[in-house]
């Protein structure tokens, strides 16, 4: 388990890091001040959201890639749907979205990094309930 609380804990700030590279953030330090910002916000919603569902996902089995991108992609709609208000005028809209694809595109990037570093070939998380694990 000590694998997944690494995924956890490493893979939001890679992707998050990754995608402020690739979306063009114009110095290496801008881009570290960046994600920074991001991750203090991204981590909230991955443990109140991203925990509950790598268990519920854990003690079904279902730890596929697929899975854990889909899973990543909730958090994401989740945190996608906090910034959005009925009050919003167009621009600020148009703003949202774009920063919507960023958000998608990092969660896609972060789950696909999750399964990587925490679940792929992971021998504890064969079996949930004869390890200890599982309650």
């Amino acid at each position: 388990m000590l694998r997944v609380i690494a995924a956890f804990l490493i893979a939001p700030a890679l992707a998050i890091t990754f995608m402020c590279v690739l979306f063009g953030v114009s110095a290496p330090a801008d881009t570290l001040v960046v994600s920074l910002m991001i991750a203090y916000l991204t981590y909230p919603f991955v443990m109140v959201i991203g925990l509950p569902l790598f268990w519920l996902l854990y003690t079904k089995q279902w730890l596929g890639l697929k899975t854990s991108m889909l899973a990543a992609g909730v958090c994401a709609a989740i945190a996608f749907a906090f910034m959005l208000s009925p009050l919003d005028n167009q621009e600020r809209l148009r703003q949202i979205y774009g920063h919507g694809l960023f958000i998608f595109a990092s969660a896609m990037v972060g789950g696909c990094l999750f399964w990587l570093i925490g679940v792929r070939n992971n021998p504890a998380l064969k079996n949930p309930g004869q390890n200890g694990y599982a309650a």
